[in-house]
């Protein structure tokens, strides 16, 4: 049954009271974000509304069922109605996305945003727009899903001198090795994995550490306030690794962990890698359980912060895009800037770094602080 077109959302009773969101895309994320809101919950004590919700196929099964009425094919429908204040943009990938949020970031209107993608490539150009256009653009559910590290590195750590970024920033991959450390092969452990929601059909971006080298390409400039390109960081698939890997690191008394590293090397190059590497058993990183994400930043001033979560799904993705939301509901009234620097630092090249070769596969030292 196709839903009749919905109604702008000043005749929904969204206008006079509180923030209006409009929602582009109503898939696992933006599903969970529409649950949220259409709970009636208020952020911050200011009641915000969902308004229209973009998708492509009106005919297709939605979660929440209460979010029908409100689906349209029309981004206009979104982006175009004056009463919505923030576009939450759910689609994924480059385009149309980037248009989509391009728009309404002209058009005045706040953007927040969980798409990777999107950031690492086009994120320095977007935050411009913003800046100029009295809006935000917020994307902390672009990395580690519930795990703060966006709004820590962007506004907490603002002054730190950041050293080194590190962690498990996949958690299809860290639940796939784990798989294969109790004995399963990779083609077993990647059936579990999406059996049980964690990988989609095609796990390529996953696998070969695309979507980890993504989240490191939009970490570097609040790091580093240098930009680098997600294919410029090295990156080795857990595809590569055999039964004798684990069997080898079992007997060191270690464990592979799918390992995501930015650090400042000699003459302040940015050092960058997504790969399997060896860490003791009893490291932190060999410690989370299924898709868990823990991102850890070394400062030379702050020492070393820790932050572990749920990394994926509908859940912990939706309450980090409703953690901008309250943001932008705090500042909204005397919004003048982004409250995450906008500021273009330039693109350098990320190099690898170099990491001491244990048998067949690099460690990742427990300090870090040694350089080979």
């Amino acid at each position: 049954m196709i839903a009749a077109k919905p109604e702008p959302a000043s005749r929904l009773g969204l206008k006079t009271l509180g923030m209006t969101v409009g929602l582009l895309g109503c898939g696992v994320v933006g599903g969970g974000v529409a649950a949220r809101l259409l709970s009636g919950e208020t952020v911050l004590g200011v009641p915000v509304r969902l308004g229209r919700i973009l998708v492509r196929d009106l005919r297709k099964p939605r979660y929440p069922q209460e979010a029908v009425p409100l689906l349209t094919v029309e981004p206009q429908d979104v982006i175009g109605d004056p009463d919505v204040h923030v576009v939450v943009e759910a689609i994924g990938g480059i385009e149309p996305a980037r248009t989509f949020v391009e728009t309404a970031l002209r058009a005045g209107k706040h953007v927040v945003t969980s798409n990777k993608a999107l950031i690492a490539a086009h994120g320095a150009a977007l935050s411009v727009i913003a800046q100029q256009h009295h809006a935000a653009l917020r994307y902390e559910a672009s990395v580690a899903g519930a795990v703060p590290v966006v709004r820590t590195l962007g506004e907490v750590l603002v002054a730190e001198d950041v050293t080194e970024v590190a962690g498990v920033l996949n958690g299809t991959s860290n639940f796939v090795l784990q798989q294969m450390r109790a004995g399963s092969s990779l083609d077993a452990a990647v059936r579990d994995a999406q059996a049980a929601g964690y990988a989609e059909l095609d796990p390529s971006d996953d696998l070969d550490g695309v979507d980890a080298a993504r989240k490191l390409a939009v970490l570097a400039p609040l790091a580093f306030r240098r930009r680098i390109r997600p294919e410029s960081i090295a990156r080795t698939s857990i595809r590569t690794l055999t039964r004798e890997h684990f069997d080898d690191a079992r007997r060191r008394g270690a464990a592979i962990v799918p390992l995501s590293l930015l650090r400042r090397g000699k003459n302040d190059a940015i050092e960058a890698l997504v790969a399997p590497v060896l860490v003791p058993q009893e490291h932190e990183f060999a410690r989370l359980h299924g898709p868990q994400n823990i991102v850890r930043v070394a400062g030379a001033y702050s020492g070393t912060l820790t932050f572990t979560g749920h990394g994926a799904g509908r859940e912990a993705t939706a309450s980090a895009v409703l953690s901008d939301l309250a943001e932008i509901a705090r500042r909204r009234a005397r919004w003048q800037a982004q409250s995450v620097s906008p500021v273009d630092f330039g693109e350098c090249t990320a190099r690898a770094p170099r990491l001491p070769l244990l048998a067949s596969l690099p460690t990742y030292e427990l300090d870090s602080k040694e350089r080979s």
